[in-house]
């Protein structure tokens, strides 16, 4: 198997032969990597529940918590799929961003395919690259057609079930506190508020 070491390695795509696929990746982070608290998030791009969370419940909890260095987010890839093309060729574009652009770029790709879940394709997927200006799209759009990444979201999604992930998105909280991450019980900035407080 084809290993990826980091920022760039999408680069190597174009050397692996066919059916090999990237299977080491860090899993994105976002925010200050030494917070006191963490946030895991297991969702699918095609999830309009998902869709929910990230655009109307999570920009408040980044500007309180993570913007704050409270708080950091460690994202995962839990395809259950909600769509049988999109979940999967969405997750593996936006990992193809980390692996080229780094953390800070998935997460901005990331809203930008919610923002465009309704419609989502190829194309669309190709002007959000540009609006990011984002090199290397046509790369960037092979590698998610091909699944180039497969293995990365499928440790992901084994960490889920072996969690008892049953559906999107789920949230658990981290930290030293804790021995296990503990599950939220719910997505909405509320709920995720009232628990973070409790810990801060």
């Amino acid at each position: 198997m084809i290993s990826s070491v980091g920022v760039g390695s999408i680069a190597l795509a174009g050397c692996i032969e066919p059916g090999e696929r990237i299977s080491d990746l860090p899993r994105p982070i976002l925010g200050d990597e030494d917070a006191p608290l963490s946030l895991h998030v297991f969702d699918d791009f095609a999830c309009p529940v998902c869709q929910d969370f990230v655009l109307n419940h999570f920009p408040q909890i980044k500007e309180e918590y993570i913007d704050e260095g409270l708080v950091n987010i460690h994202h995962y890839d839990f395809s259950i799929p909600t769509h049988p093309r999109w979940s999967s060729e969405m997750a593996n574009t936006a990992r193809a961003v980390q692996d080229q652009e780094g953390n800070d770029v998935f997460f901005d790709f990331k809203t930008l395919l919610y923002e465009n879940q309704d419609n989502i394709s190829v194309d669309i997927m190709s002007q959000l690259l540009n609006e990011l200006d984002i090199s290397n799209s046509e790369e960037i759009l092979e590698a998610g057609s091909n699944a180039l990444y497969q293995p990365v979201l499928d440790e992901d999604k084994n960490e889920g079930e072996r969690r008892g992930v049953g559906g999107t998105p789920t949230l658990y909280i981290d930290g030293d506190n804790f021995d296990e991450p503990e599950q939220l019980p719910t997505y909405t900035y509320d709920s995720v508020s009232d628990v973070l407080d409790a810990q801060l």
